[in-house]
C-alpha cells in the first residue's frame, strides 16, 4: 500500500515538472506569435500585451 502511494506521488511530481517545463518552453513561442501581429512600436511599448485593433497589423 505504501509503495502504491509512493509511486503515485512520484508520478504526480513528474507530471508537474513536465507541465512546468512545457509552459516555460512554449512561452517564448507565444510571445513571438502575439508580437507578429503588432507594429514594431507596439512591440517595444508593450511586448506582452495582446494585439489591439490599432496594433493589429502585419506591416512592421
Amino acid at each position: 500500500m505504501q509503495r502504491i502511494r509512493h509511486n503515485r506521488l512520484n508520478l504526480a511530481l513528474a507530471h508537474l515538472a513536465l507541465i512546468t517545463y512545457t509552459i516555460i518552453a512554449l512561452f517564448p513561442l507565444l510571445v513571438i506569435l502575439i508580437n507578429s501581429f503588432k507594429t514594431r512600436k507596439a512591440i517595444f511599448r508593450e511586448p506582452l500585451a495582446l494585439p489591439t485593433p490599432d496594433t493589429f497589423s502585419l506591416v512592421g
